[in-house]
């Protein structure tokens, strides 16, 4: 039922959906929006919904109060894709990028809008400081004959050789190569 400019779709005197007179489509909040599966069975494999209330239910907390979702719960995988060259984003509604992923090219990692994380042709590059709060960086590991370069031009290298059978530390560029120790050496 409806007038000229609003459909509007109602079942036990409550208004379920209503379509605008601009093609919106809007649901009650906590109904699905569901793609797949029967139709009688009210269970979609594809469900994108807003959800009102918090689920603390099993598993606790897996539902957020006032929070949207897109939901995959078919065998199959979740796909988000874009055609051509174009990138897919996630980020918030005022543009502020929290992960960014480009076909052919790089996935970027963001915090509060700043480049963090970027995979490269050659593997990855990092912006900020790699470290952890609660505990201490594991190994570090590196193959034959690649280095560890530290300082903005790359003053000091050091890395292992495998055709020359040693390892290496290396400075190149002006200043002074300090070595400071407070024990024994």
């Amino acid at each position: 039922s409806g007038g000229s400019d609003v459909f509007r779709f109602t079942t036990g005197g409550t208004e379920r959906v209503r379509i605008n007179a601009s093609g919106n489509v809007k649901l009650l909040d906590n109904a699905q929006l569901q793609f797949g599966g029967a139709l009688h069975s009210g269970d979609g494999d594809l469900r994108i919904y807003h959800n009102i209330v918090a689920n603390t239910t099993s598993p606790a907390n897996h539902l957020y109060a006032n929070s949207n979702y897109i939901d995959s719960h078919g065998a199959g995988n979740l796909f988000i894709r874009t055609a051509g060259s174009v990138g897919t984003y996630i980020g918030n509604t005022s543009g502020e990028h929290a992960a960014s992923f480009h076909a052919n090219g790089s996935a970027v990692l963001y915090w509060d809008a700043n480049e963090r994380f970027r995979t490269t042709t050659n593997g990855i590059s990092v912006t900020g400081d790699i470290g952890s709060a609660t505990a201490e960086i594991g190994d570090v590991y590196l193959a034959d004959d690649k280095k560890i370069f530290l300082g903005n031009d790359q003053d000091v290298q050091i890395y292992h050789s495998n055709h020359l059978n040693g390892s290496f530390i290396k400075k190149s560029g002006t200043g002074i190569f300090y070595f400071d120790f407070d024990g024994d050496f």
